[in-house]
């Protein structure tokens, strides 16, 4: 399914109707990221990312270059945390380099409650209340968000504040996701591209401990 597809079958639904549970896994298994608001402080992400950010008055939501959200810092006391593990510079040029995506809320009188405006291609599809339009959605298709060139780390942390998992991590480019460009594996073996290239336990375990810091440096 494509963007302009997906939106097309959403628009004109009726508010907290927007998209059934068939159509998030679909949204999901075709790569495609739905968002659209609700009550007067909420956005909604669904398929691709399924997340609900507070938007009071509108936000601005980043997408990293592997399709992840981005925590965007504006803390003093997030900083000086990522100032200690030596993370801040990471962080901030991970949000130089992230896709924009502005929420927006009552942006014109005239206008719908919740729109939407970024760079990025994107399908729109109307959320109606009664008959008014309710919102001005978007659908995104995430090869449009990722670089060919960023690596996917597999599996993915699911929590930053526990030791990750004594299994091995393998790194995928978006152009390729069948095979690993790298192999970092439990016993300290260092693959590249299915070649034995060094056994380094401590770096493998090293790097476990960055890749559990640069997930709390993403907010996420």
């Amino acid at each position: 399914m494509t963007k302009e597809e997906l939106a097309a079958t959403l628009n004109g639904r009726q508010y907290t109707r927007e998209i059934t549970s068939t159509e998030e896994v679909l949204a999901r298994e075709s790569g495609l990221l739905v968002l659209f608001g609700a009550s007067d402080d909420l956005a909604e992400l669904r398929g691709a990312i399924d997340e609900e950010l507070g938007a009071c008055d509108g936000v601005t939501i980043l997408l990293g270059r592997n399709g992840e959200l981005i925590h965007e810092i504006d803390d003093r006391n997030e900083e000086e945390v990522l100032e200690k593990y030596g993370l801040l510079e990471m962080a901030r040029q991970r949000e130089k380099e992230a896709h924009a995506i502005h929420v927006l809320w009552c942006a014109t009188p005239d206008g719908p409650s919740w729109s939407f405006a970024t760079d990025l291609p994107a399908a729109t599809f109307k959320v109606m209340e009664d008959d008014e339009v309710y919102c001005q959605g978007l659908v995104i298709d995430m090869k449009d968000v990722r670089s060919p060139a960023a690596l996917y780390l597999s599996p993915p942390l699911q929590d930053p504040l526990k030791a990750p998992e004594a299994g091995g991590f393998s790194f995928f480019l978006a152009a390729d996701t069948v095979t690993p460009m790298l192999e970092l594996k439990a016993n300290g073996d260092i693959m590249v591209r299915g070649k034995l290239i060094e056994n380094d336990k401590e770096l493998v375990d090293g790097l476990r401990e960055w890749f559990r810091l640069a997930k709390i440096a993403s907010g996420r």
